[in-house]
C-alpha cells in the first residue's frame, strides 16, 4: 500500500482526534505526576473547568446582556460589575490553562496574521497616545470593544479541542431557546420584560418601538446583536438536520421566527444567507464549495443601499412600512460626513487612523454613530490598519471553511456559515467583532472526532 494513501491518512487521522473526548490536550511529562493517577486526574480536571467556563463566557459575550440582567435580578437592580468580567473571565481561564499546560501548538492557525495585528495595535496605541492626544483609557476600552476577542484565538489554544462539540450544541441551542422564547414574548406584550436599565442609571438593553411593534431583544443589548444570535442558532439547525432532523428543523423554525420579532430588516436579508450557507457546507459535496458565496453575500448587501435609496426616493413618508429607506438613509448621511472628515485630514491620520470610535463607554468622546465595519476600523486605525485586520479576518474565516469541510461537525459548519457573513453584516453594523471572536474561539474549544474525507480541498492558505 502506498504511504499517502487515503486509508493511512485516515488511520492518522483517527489517532490524533478523539471522539467526544473531554481533554484533547497532552499533560506533559514534568507536570504527569510521575505515575501518580490521582495527580494526573487532579492536572485533567483541572482543564475541564476552566475550558467549560471558558466556553460559557464566550456564549455570554454573544448574549452580551445576560450577566448584566443575573446580576440586577441579584442584587435589587444595581450593577457593582460590567459586562467586562465575562472577558475577565475568559482570559482568567486562559491564564489558568496557560499555567497548567504552558506549551500550544499553533499548526493550522494563522499566527503570523495574528502577531502582526498585536504589533500594529502596540504601535498605534502609541501614535494615539502621542500624536492624537487619546487618553490611555479610551485606547483600552476601543481596543476592549474591537479587536480583543478576535485577538484571544491564539491564547485560547491551551485548550484547543477540550469541550466535546455535543456539550457546545446544547449549551448554545439551550441558551438559544430561552433568550428566543424571551425575545417573542417581547414581540407579542410590547414590552421589555427585563430591566434595561440599573439603579445607577447604566443602559444594559435597549427596546424600541418600530411601526408599532417592539423590537425584541432578548437577553441581549440591543435588537441587532440578537438578530445576530438567531443566524447562528438558524446555522447550526440547517447543520443538525443531516444527523438530527426534528432537533435541526425545530431549532432552525425558531430561530427563524426570533429573527423576524427582532424587525432589523438587515437580518431579514443575512439569515436566508447563513442557512443556505450552513446547507452548502452541510450537504454539498464539491470541495470548492462555500469559497465564493461571502462575495455574493456582501453584494445583496451593497445591492440593499441602492434599493433603500430608490425606495426612499419613492416614497416621501419613510416611516410608513417595513420596507421604507428611511433608516439607510439616515447611515448614507452618516457615512457621508465621515467620509468627508477622513478625505480632509492627513495622509498620515488617513493612514494610521484619526482615533474615532463607536462605543459609549468612551471616557471624554460621545458615541459616533457609525454603523459600517470597514469605515469604523479606517476611522479608528486608518487604512493600514484596515489592511491588516481585513486580511486576518479572512484568514480566520478560511480555517473555519476547512475545519468545516474536513471534519463536517454541525457546530464547526454554524460558525463557519456565520463568518461567511461577516463582511455583509458589516456594511449596516459596526459591533461585531466581539461576538464573532467569541464564536471563533468556541470552536478553537470544540472537540474534532475524525477527518470524515483526504480529498484534495480548495484551500488558500
Amino acid at each position: 500500500m502506498m504511504q499517502g494513501s487515503p486509508e493511512s491518512a485516515e488511520k492518522r487521522s483517527q489517532a490524533e482526534f478523539r471522539e467526544d473526548s473531554m481533554v484533547q490536550v497532552s499533560i506533559p511529562k514534568e507536570c504527569a505526576g510521575h505515575g501518580n493517577p490521582k495527580v494526573t486526574r487532579f492536572l485533567i480536571a483541572g482543564f475541564d473547568i476552566p475550558s467549560l467556563v471558558a466556553a460559557m463566557a464566550c456564549l455570554l459575550v454573544v448574549v452580551d446582556a445576560a450577566v448584566p440582567q443575573i446580576e440586577m435580578l441579584l442584587l435589587g437592580g444595581r450593577l457593582p460589575l460590567s459586562n467586562v468580567v465575562v472577558k475577565f473571565t475568559l482570559l482568567g481561564c486562559i491564564i489558568v490553562g496557560l499555567y497548567l499546560h504552558p506549551r500550544l501548538t499553533v499548526t493550522g492557525f494563522p499566527i503570523t496574521a495574528w502577531t502582526t495585528c498585536v504589533v500594529y495595535l502596540a504601535f498605534e496605541t502609541v501614535y494615539l497616545a502621542a500624536v492624537l492626544h487619546t487618553p490611555l483609557i479610551d485606547i483600552i476600552q476601543s481596543y476592549n470593544g474591537y479587536y480583543l476577542m478576535v485577538l484571544v484565538g491564539p491564547a485560547a489554544l491551551v485548550f484547543r479541542q477540550a469541550v466535546p462539540e455535543r456539550l457546545l450544541i446544547r449549551y448554545t441551542a439551550g441558551l438559544f431557546a430561552i433568550c428566543a422564547g424571551i425575545g417573542i414574548l417581547q414581540h407579542l406584550l410590547g414590552e421589555p420584560l427585563v430591566t434595561v436599565e440599573s439603579a445607577e442609571g447604566i443602559q444594559v438593553a435597549v427596546g424600541t418601538n418600530f411601526l408599532g411593534s417592539f423590537r425584541a431583544f432578548g437577553l441581549c443589548s440591543t435588537p441587532q446583536n440578537f438578530g445576530l444570535y438567531c443566524t447562528v442558532g438558524g446555522a447550526l439547525g440547517v447543520a443538525l438536520i443531516r444527523e438530527r432532523f426534528w432537533t435541526g428543523i425545530s431549532l432552525t423554525i425558531l430561530a427563524a421566527i426570533g429573527c423576524f420579532v427582532t424587525l432589523v430588516r438587515q437580518w431579514y436579508l443575512l439569515f436566508p444567507c447563513v442557512c443556505l450557507y450552513s446547507a452548502i457546507m452541510t450537504f454539498g459535496k464539491k470541495p470548492s464549495r462555500g469559497l465564493w458565496e461571502p462575495l455574493l453575500f456582501f453584494a445583496m448587501g451593497a445591492g440593499t443601499l441602492a434599493y433603500g435609496v430608490l425606495s426612499w426616493a419613492q416614497d416621501g413618508n419613510p416611516d410608513q412600512h417595513l420596507a421604507n429607506g428611511g433608516s439607510l438613509i439616515e447611515r448614507l448621511v452618516e457615512w457621508t460626513y465621515f467620509g468627508n472628515m477622513f478625505l480632509r485630514s492627513t495622509l498620515t491620520e488617513q493612514l494610521l487612523g484619526l482615533g474615532i470610535v463607536q462605543n459609549n463607554n468612551l471616557a471624554e468622546h460621545a458615541e459616533a454613530p457609525i454603523d459600517n465595519l470597514l469605515l469604523g476600523i479606517v476611522l479608528h486605525i486608518g487604512i493600514v490598519g484596515l489592511v491588516v485586520f481585513g486580511f486576518l479576518l479572512v484568514k480566520m474565516w478560511l480555517y473555519l471553511r476547512r475545519e468545516s469541510l474536513l471534519f463536517r461537525q454541525p457546530f464547526i459548519t454554524a460558525v463557519a456559515s456565520e463568518w461567511a457573513i461577516l463582511w455583509a453584516a458589516g456594511i449596516f453594523y459596526h459591533g461585531m467583532l466581539a461576538p464573532f471572536g467569541a464564536l471563533f474561539v468556541l470552536v478553537i474549544l470544540c472537540s474534532r472526532s475524525k477527518i470524515i474525507s483526504t480529498e484534495s480541498f480548495c484551500l488558500p492558505q
